[in-house]
């Protein structure tokens, strides 16, 4: 029901699905980095993450612009990578492998305390969207860019602050993982279960694995190719909240990533 749900948050109120939203703004001084950790309600975080969308924060101030990330992301629908988290040290570096088949790339990052949001690109040199033609856009506990023609690599996506982040990279490709299924539904902690991919992915060398919410590996996978695009295997899940990822090699002989973007949850059988 979820599926491709965004949750908003405008200096405390919140917008999900769209932005006619009837509640009204809860202001507080200094929002969103408040000393209050964190400065909003955990539950819209849990909902955006089950459901695939993404959490950002945004200023009371930024309304006029909060529709930016609706903007982009419809053009940009397969998911590269995802990670949600706190920062306690000076800086995070997320690494995102970007492939041949990516002619357009998204990064949208919001981070409570910012101060600062750096994307380099695979030579290591910072990259500054908007000198490639592409959008950037800085808010008060974010930011969210566009990159055309992205050079095929490993990219490094730098969070400088503190207190939770999202992080949530998407691109315009010619494949995408469209379909992840477990049978029987949904899934169990510690039971042995079928999962069910779909992914046309350009080349056979493609590999699964459970990573966390965090996008740490969790569990590998074994799964077989039983048709087009289709790939099934046994799983018997450890942790009780995963996502699903692929990975393997291009033509050109450069890694790709493809993550489904909802944050499963695993129920535990005991009674």
């Amino acid at each position: 029901m979820f599926r491709n749900a965004l949750i908003l948050l405008l200096a405390g109120a919140v917008w999900a699905q769209s932005p006619e939203s009837d509640q009204k703004p809860r202001w507080q001084p200094g929002w969103p980095c408040t000393g209050k950790e964190p400065s909003f309600d955990p539950s819209y975080a849990r909902v955006a993450e089950a459901s695939g969308g993404q959490m950002f924060l945004f200023d009371r101030s930024e309304a006029g612009r909060s529709m930016t990330i609706y903007q982009y992301t419809s053009k940009h629908p397969a998911t590269v990578a995802r990670a949600a988290g706190k920062l306690e040290k000076p800086y995070e570096d997320i690494r995102v492998p970007v492939d041949s088949t990516i002619d357009s790339l998204l990064v949208s990052v919001t981070l409570q305390c910012m101060q600062t949001i750096t994307i380099y690109g695979p030579t290591s040199a910072e990259i500054k969207p908007e000198e490639l033609g592409g959008e950037n856009n800085w808010f008060r506990a974010g930011r969210i860019a566009t990159i055309p023609k992205p050079q095929p690599g490993v990219w490094t996506v730098r969070l400088q602050g503190a207190g939770p982040y999202f992080l949530v990279v998407q691109a315009h490709t010619s494949f995408g993982l469209h379909a992840v299924e477990f049978t029987p539904a949904p899934p169990k902690l510690g039971a042995d279960q079928t999962l069910n991919v779909t992914i046309n992915a350009p080349t056979a060398d493609v590999r699964f694995r459970l990573v966390s919410a965090a996008g740490e590996t969790v569990q590998p996978l074994v799964l077989n190719e039983v048709g087009p695009s289709r790939f099934s295997g046994s799983v018997v899940p450890a942790v009780s909240e995963f996502r699903v990822l692929a990975e393997g090699t291009d033509e050109l002989g450069y890694g790709f990533q493809r993550v489904h973007p909802p944050l499963i949850e695993a129920r535990s059988t005991a009674p």
